[in-house]
């Protein structure tokens, strides 16, 4: 059931990522969502997990973008991978380890995407990296809050609903 709320979760991310934001008049950058469920998916699910996840994540969205094939599906199965060992072994699951490691994907997806496409067409890495890590970094910290907010939301719902048919199931009257 929790597989069928994942794969709602990418769609619409995905729906939102590519229409909404690019129809909606605005100039610059739109929140990362593959790459808020790729740092998802490692806090989740450990690092097997968050590789897992996280690849899926950045095929699909390889997949529906333009751009290089396959340079998507290898940042957000790494950062996915390094969240979800971040998450084993040093930090807890709060708001601050959160936003931190946020932060540090997108400055991460953003510099091992452009190593990945911007340096073999020639642009400069640093004038690339300086333009798009500030702005990027602020809408994907603020759309973290709901998006995370929203997936654990949604998780809670089912598991309580899910715990509340069991018990349904395990005491109802035998006819």
């Amino acid at each position: 059931m929790k597989t069928a709320l994942y794969i709602i979760v990418v769609i619409v991310g995905f729906i939102a990522q590519t229409t909404a934001f690019h129809f909606s008049g605005g100039v610059g950058p739109w929140p990362d969502f593959a790459l808020l469920l790729a740092v998802y998916g490692g806090l989740r699910f450990g690092s097997a997990g968050g590789i897992q996840f996280g690849a899926v994540v950045g095929l699909i969205h390889d997949m529906i973008s333009v751009g290089t094939v396959g340079a998507s599906m290898l940042v957000r199965g790494l950062i996915g991978f390094v969240s979800g060992k971040l998450r084993e072994k040093y930090v807890s699951d709060s708001f601050v380890t959160r936003t931190l490691l946020v932060t540090g994907a997108t400055a991460f997806d953003i510099f091992l995407y452009g190593i990945v496409t911007k340096t073999f067409l020639g642009y400069d890495l640093g004038t690339y990296m300086w333009a798009s890590v500030v702005p990027q970094v602020f809408l994907n910290l603020l759309f973290s809050l709901l998006v995370f907010a929203a997936i654990k939301w949604a998780e809670e719902k089912m598991d309580s609903t899910h715990a509340s048919f069991e018990m349904r199931r395990k005491y109802a009257p035998v006819k």
